[in-house]
């Protein structure tokens, strides 16, 4: 994961320069105007977006799952006094 991490910014580094990073905001669609054009920016900035929500989802849902197994094994705090 560090190798792609790496790569997609050595990408940004060569479509653009330091002061251009550091001045946009999504440095990913910038660097897809400079390599390529403005529609592919469009969809790459679609499928970004479509995977973080990707991912978002998948930590929602097995998230709560973590909690009740370790209720259901008794590592988790007790029920409220009633």
């Amino acid at each position: 994961m560090g190798v792609v991490y790496l790569a997609i910014n050595a990408v940004y580094l060569y479509a653009l320069p330091m002061s251009g990073i550091a001045s946009e905001e999504a440095v990913a669609q910038a660097a897809a105007v400079s390599m390529f054009s403005g529609s592919v920016a469009r969809w790459l900035a679609l499928m970004i977006a479509i995977s973080c929500f990707g991912a978002m989802a998948s930590c929602i849902m097995s998230g709560a799952r973590v909690y009740y197994a370790m209720a259901e094994d008794g590592v988790f705090f007790r029920a409220w006094p009633r």
